[in-house]
Parts: structure tokens; C-alpha cells; sequence
């Protein structure tokens, strides 16, 4: 009767340690889909930073230009 105990108990122990190993690695690829996701994000609001600040110069050349055209004539 105690051995066979012992073997449920190591049946069970197996179960879980399997259980675990499949959370774990759920996890891990839940949490590199959040990294990847993450870094998109970042780069796009680098992008749109990069590009704000690209038409901000372009419209301040562009008005300088003007200014300068209508003090010749």
C-alpha cells in the first residue's frame, strides 16, 4: 500500500513538474512577444518624433526663405 502511494505521489509530482515547464515556456513566449511589441512601438514614435521635428525645420527654412525673397523686392 505505501509503495503504491509513493508511486501516485512521484506520478503526481511529474504531472506538476510538466505542468510548470509548460507555464514557464507559455511565459516566456508571452514575454517576448511583449518585448517585440515594446520595441515596435518605441521605434514608431521615434519615427514620428524624427519626422515632426523634420517638417518643424523644413517650415522654418521655408518662412526664413520668405522673409528673405520679400525684403528684395
Amino acid at each position: 500500500m505505501k509503495q503504491q502511494s509513493g508511486i501516485l505521489q512521484n506520478m503526481e509530482n511529474a504531472e506538476h513538474e510538466a505542468h510548470v515547464r509548460q507555464v514557464q515556456e507559455a511565459a516566456s513566449r508571452n514575454a517576448s512577444w511583449g518585448t517585440i511589441i515594446v520595441i515596435i512601438v518605441l521605434l514608431g514614435m521615434i519615427v514620428t518624433g524624427a519626422f515632426y521635428a523634420w517638417g518643424k525645420r523644413v517650415a522654418e527654412e521655408r518662412a526664413h526663405m520668405e522673409l528673405i525673397e520679400s525684403q528684395r523686392y
